[in-house]
């Protein structure tokens, strides 16, 4: 008769042992964005927003997109209260800070502290053209003036690329917006040398070219 080899105690407690103690693949952190001073109370999309010194961090969004002057964050600011945020973004509460976010674990929070707590890093490149190029995938609306499916060469002033290009970036913002609304404060659009234009105030803003379907 074929017996069954039975583990002894000492075995299948070690095997326990090793299952509970090993460690789970650990999670994305968000990365901090630096620091944003607000001046006075606020509102985002009718929630308060109290006056003071803000660590932003982000996970899935570049700090570029996030933090400093329009900025994320600064449009969100500037918007008006009651003004709903612009999709895909959605404000929720994160261990007692405001939390906002876009999509597929995308986000990025805004927690109060005092301003020695903040390390500020380093900000990114102002360079224009901007690359890569941006490829719009279908015919789209901004401000009633159409934007064709196609690559387009983004030319910023004043504003790093890094704010305007890429996934949440000034210009996929504009793109994905409801056709209804108009741009976000203080943005609005011209047509400059032929081409869209984009200015938030003199000297600041970018130009988006198509050059190719």
């Amino acid at each position: 008769m074929l017996k069954l080899r039975r583990l002894a105690p000492v075995t299948v407690a070690i095997v326990a042992a090793a299952a509970i103690g090993a460690p789970a693949a650990s999670a994305a952190q968000p990365k901090n964005c630096g620091s944003f001073e607000l001046l006075r109370n606020d509102k985002i999309a009718n929630h308060a927003i109290a006056k003071g010194t803000y660590r932003l961090a982000a996970l899935g969004v570049s700090c570029e997109v996030v933090a400093g002057d329009y900025g994320l964050f600064d449009q969100f600011l500037t918007q008006g209260a009651k003004t709903s945020l612009p999709l895909p973004w959605k404000y929720s509460v994160a261990k007692r800070s405001p939390k906002f976010s876009a999509m597929a674990g995308d986000y990025f929070t805004a927690t109060k502290v005092a301003s020695k707590a903040i390390a500020a890093p380093a900000q990114g490149p102002r360079n224009a053209p901007c690359a890569p190029n941006f490829k719009v995938a279908s015919d789209q609306t901004i401000d009633k003036r159409s934007f064709l499916k196609g690559s387009y060469q983004i030319n910023a002033f004043g504003i790093p690329c890094a704010k305007v290009i890429g996934k949440y970036g000034l210009f996929d913002q504009f793109l994905t917006q409801d056709d209804s609304r108009s741009l976000p404060k203080p943005w609005s659009s011209l047509v400059a040398i032929g081409q869209p234009k984009f200015d938030a105030k003199p000297g600041v803003g970018f130009r988006a070219q198509r050059i190719s379907d």
